[in-house]
């Protein structure tokens, strides 16, 4: 279990982590994760690589998609098969705060953030 002093984060590939924050997409495709157990926040990483790029926003984990029929009507256009991440409460942060990423779920020390 993670301290309670530490955040999940979860890097995107641009352009998706910026159609999450602006464009309504809810559903994060992750063609390689055979599952996901983790439920709650997670803050939002803008890859440019994984040694580069920022955490720009937040939203919550609140479900995982295998099927057509777990992912709602109005988000069809976004899944692309197999498994994927449903995304809720998606906030931008007040800005973008220069953090390296990680592949998978990774951990941000709160005493480490602004």
């Amino acid at each position: 279990m993670a301290p309670m002093d530490d955040h999940r984060a979860l890097s995107f590939t641009q352009p998706w982590a910026e159609v999450i924050l602006h464009g309504g997409k809810l559903v994060e495709n992750r063609q390689r994760w055979p599952a996901c157990h983790y439920r709650g926040p997670i803050l939002i990483h803008a890859a440019k690589d994984l040694a580069r790029g920022a955490l720009v926003g937040r939203a919550r984990i609140v479900g995982v998609a295998r099927k057509q029929a777990d992912i709602p009507h109005d988000q069809l256009r976004w899944w692309q098969g197999g498994f994927a991440l449903l995304l809720a409460d998606v906030e931008p942060l007040e800005r973008p705060i220069p953090w390296p990423g990680a592949l998978g779920l990774f951990r941000v020390p709160a005493a480490e953030l602004p």
